[in-house]
């Protein structure tokens, strides 16, 4: 091997046979800073996408809301992909009756699921949108058999446990 310099030449890592990007990936947590990202480049390479809620009451402030959402979730659907609502924050009183109408609307349109945090959520989510899936948001800090459980009979269908727990305790519940 040729020395340039007294030094070996770098070498390239081969290329990957297999496009990563090519492979239909399971998820991605994909917190899009305006819904018109969705129209982006990942749609048809992952099974769902996740739209951060606080980027809907931003765009239900301005009004639009359903025309951003429904393009968003026309375009994934037509692609195969999944659109989940990410609701999991904590919700005041005053801010409970724009949370129930930001429900209703991506119900309407035809949301895959629901990722809640908050308990008051869960049950609005389940009283507005009852065939919607729910699932319980790492946020809830669900670290037990027990927390699924009571999840579960909230009426969430999957639960995202809480980060900190360890492989073993993962394994278990």
């Amino acid at each position: 091997m040729a020395k340039k310099n007294g030094k070996a030449p770098n070498k390239k890592p081969p290329k990957s046979k297999k496009d990563p990007l090519q492979a239909k990936k399971d998820k991605i947590d994909l917190a899009i800073v305006g819904i018109g990202i969705v129209l982006g480049i990942f749609i048809g390479t992952y099974s769902s996408i996740y739209i951060a809620s606080p980027v809907v009451l931003y765009f239900d402030s301005r009004g639009d809301l359903r025309k951003e959402l429904q393009e968003a979730i026309s375009y994934c659907h037509v692609r195969g992909v999944q659109v989940h609502l990410t609701l999991n924050i904590l919700v005041s009183d005053r801010e409970m009756r724009q949370a129930a109408e930001v429900i209703r609307t991506a119900a309407e349109l035809g949301i895959d699921a629901f990722i809640v945090q908050d308990l008051g959520i869960v049950k609005l989510c389940r009283q507005i949108a009852p065939s919607v899936p729910i699932h319980a948001s790492t946020q809830m800090s669900i670290h037990s058999l027990e927390g699924v459980l009571q999840a579960a009979e909230l009426g969430c269908t999957r639960v995202v446990l809480a980060r900190e727990l360890p492989r073993e305790e993962i394994a278990f519940i």
